[in-house]
This record gives structure tokens, sequence and C-alpha cells, in this order.
């Protein structure tokens, strides 16, 4: 999942990040990749999770 973030030159939101990884755009597959990025933000500290109203995007930093 990270490598998909080493590619990046911007915010990724989880729509992104599942086509990265190879899954389909499917809601299922992106609430799913959004809660592992949520997980993911908590113990690393990395990436960033940014809030704008219903959107969230990741960032790298």
């Amino acid at each position: 999942m990270l490598a998909a973030f080493n590619h990046a030159t911007g915010p990724l939101r989880a729509k992104d990040v599942c086509e990265a990884l190879g899954h389909e755009p499917l809601p299922k597959n992106v609430e799913g990749t959004r809660a592992k990025l949520k997980r993911l933000d908590r113990p690393l500290n990395a990436p960033s999770v940014v809030h704008f109203g219903p959107r969230v995007v990741f960032t790298t930093k």
C-alpha cells in the first residue's frame, strides 16, 4: 500500500490507492482501503489524513 505513495506526486484519495493496488474502485473496496489507511495513519503517523467535508484525502506528509 505504501508503494502507491512512493510514486505519488500529490495527495491521493482512497479510490486512487485502490486503483494503484489493482482493485476495482467499487464502494466496498474503496471503503476497505480507506479504513486500512486510517489504521495505518495512527501508529506510523504517515500518511496524514486531511478531511475536507465529506471527502477524505490522504497525503504523504
